[in-house]
């Protein structure tokens, strides 16, 4: 009998589901589902892995979220269309905004604000709550599914029939469902030690908090049929749901924002005329030939493939912490443009250097362009409160970064779990660091200590083989900044950073290039802070104002510095490998 899981969990279930998204999404093709649905906890941190790994497959993948309401049972919910997505989006971010970080609640009520093209999928706790029930059914008409699950235990019977007496009362369809939280029975092992570690119990305490066998994960139709075999129309309602929510990333419409220009320019016009104002800064004895030729290749180029607003938006943010005194440097490929040079983005004269600017931009890559700019470390913070400020905390956001299991912290977790003493788990976590199962000798666990035919010893290094790779906990990146041009908040979730005043978007920057998302980079560079103080110095002392473009570009003492090799502190030429490298290289 044909079958979609349309209510599964992935490892993005932070510490509660056991299998990768693209496990979960390999898995549900190879039993042949019509479809899967994933619904996380709290969020959609690994969506885009799933989208991207279901796209490959041919699979359709059901975009949805499990949230957790105050005072209320947990939902799981499906987004339709766009419209429907726009809403998930909105009541994640809700939330997280209620939570500690870490944690999503709806406050009461704010499950029913944004319903529009939403399929709810309510368990049998909805079931017992009629009066929560009848508010459900009020607030999503003719969107509200009964989940049947059965996962042979005792209390199966209790519950399924909870759930027909609720369907028969409010003439709703069930959906049978295998709630699972892992691909395969065989990651049950992995799960419980999750479980464990979300709960801070050793496995020895966990008792109740651990699923009472290994049926929680995803099985075929044929499966399905002989489990329920009294109701296939619960079976045959998961595919109703797989045809009616056909929303899948691909459909997001990203819009980089227009800046503002002044009447009578259009981006493009704009960003030619700063560019000719700052030409005319840089050299002031008149723009070199070879350095104009290559200003109107770049124009061209990005002209063709329509980039103007981003360098509007880098301009516009290094000329504002520029009025501000913090000192910035455009870094990488973006020293290769002529454009960036004239915009005051970069300090690399291009009529001194021979560099490709396609390697910065290529039409041929098809890529959006990617600047990274280094503020004072000391100073940042008051660069990405001023974005913040201009596009507004629903159209900007940082980009996520998912921190994942090491071998180390993966022995560390599971060891605790398994009961070994905190001084062996140290000693294990140690004794390794690039490992697999099979790398693992016995000779290595007796020097850290321990008994190699231990049999919580053999358990750790199984389980913490499984362990790594998967996602620990989410973090923020070191300056990524995603803006669009209608509401952020539409087309992914945001929540709080554990940082005072930062929010972040729930995907990571591998997840936003993959969905064509536009990133700035807003960097942290200890080493402009030490060279604005040095500014600072020779300004008191000397009374010379200098800037980076303005630093003398050829100084025989220095080269002669770091011919000796003499350059503690000098940066990227300051470690051992590369002072013993100068004197032979003889710089000049």
């Amino acid at each position: 009998m044909e079958f979609a899981e349309c209510f599964s969990q992935s490892a993005f279930s932070f510490r509660e589901g056991a299998s990768l998204p693209e496990e979960m999404v390999e898995e549900a093709k190879r039993l042949d589902l019509r479809a899967l649905g994933i619904c996380d906890r709290g969020g959609v941190y690994g969506m885009v892995r799933a989208w991207k790994q279901a796209q490959a497959l041919e699979l359709p993948l059901l975009h949805g979220c499990l949230l957790e309401t105050e005072g209320l049972p947990e939902i799981g919910l499906l987004a339709e269309n766009g419209d429907g997505w726009a809403s998930l989006c909105e009541l994640i971010s809700l939330a997280h905004a209620n939570a500690p970080k870490g944690e999503a609640i709806l406050l009461a009520g704010e499950l029913h604000t944004h319903n529009e093209g939403l399929v709810a999928l309510a368990d049998w706790q909805w079931c017992a709550r009629p009066k929560a029930l009848a508010d459900l059914l009020d607030s999503h008409p003719g969107a509200v599914y009964l989940v049947a699950s059965r996962t042979l235990l005792g209390t199966d019977r209790e519950r399924l029939n909870l759930v027909q007496q609720a369907a028969r009362h409010f003439n709703l369809p069930v959906v049978a469902s295998t709630r699972a939280l892992q691909h395969s029975p065989a990651r049950q092992p992995l799960q419980d030690v999750l479980q464990c570690i979300r709960h801070h119990r050793t496995l020895d305490e966990a008792g109740r908090l651990l699923q009472a066998n290994r049926e929680r994960h995803l099985q075929s139709g044929a499966q399905m049929a002989q489990r329920f075999s009294q109701h296939p129309q619960w079976i045959r309602e998961s595919l109703s749901i797989a045809e009616r929510c056909q929303f899948h990333l691909g459909q997001l419409h990203y819009t980089y924002p227009r800046e503002v220009v002044p009447q009578g320019h259009s981006a493009m016009s704009w960003l030619k005329n700063r560019t000719k104002l700052g030409l005319r800064t840089r050299y002031p004895d008149g723009v070199p030939d070879s350095v104009r030729t290559q200003v109107q290749h770049e124009m061209e180029l990005i002209e063709e493939l329509d980039f103007p607003a981003y360098f509007l938006t880098v301009y516009d943010i290094v000329r504002m912490a520029r009025e501000r005194g913090i000192l910035c440097q455009g870094r990488g490929s973006a020293a290769n443009s002529a454009i960036c040079y004239a915009l005051g983005i970069t300090s690399v004269d291009p009529s001194r250097s021979h560099m490709l600017f396609e390697r910065f931009i290529s039409k041929e890559r098809g890529e959006p362009p990617d600047i990274d700019v280094d503020f004072e470390h000391e100073r940042r913070e008051e660069v990405i409160q001023a974005i913040y400020k201009k596009y507004g905390r629903d159209r900007a956001a940082m980009v996520n970064e998912v921190i994942s299991y090491r071998p180390r912290s993966a022995v560390r977790d599971v060891g605790k779990v398994l009961g070994l003493s905190l001084e062996q788990v140290s000693s294990l976590a140690k004794s390794i660091e690039h490992w697999s199962r099979e790398d693992i000798q016995e000779e290595q666990i007796r020097e850290a200590g321990l008994n190699p035919k231990d049999d919580r010893v053999q358990h750790c290094i199984t389980l913490a083989s499984e362990l790594r790779g998967f996602p620990r906990h989410v973090s923020i990146h070191t300056g990524g900044f995603v803006i669009a041009e209608g509401s952020l908040r539409a087309r992914a979730p945001i929540e709080p950073a554990s940082m005072a005043n930062r929010t972040v978007i729930q995907w990571d920057k591998d997840d936003i290039d993959a969905l064509g998302f536009v990133k700035l980079d807003c960097l942290a560079l200890g080493m402009l802070t030490a060279i604005q103080k040095a500014f600072n110095l020779i300004h008191l002392h000397h009374h010379k104002a200098l800037n980076l473009a303005t630093v003398p570009a050829e100084d025989p003492a220095v080269y002669a510095m770091c011919t000796r090799g003499d350059t503690m502190g000098v940066f990227q030429i300051e470690s051992r490998a590369q002072m013993g490298m100068l004197p032979r290289m003889r710089p000049k």
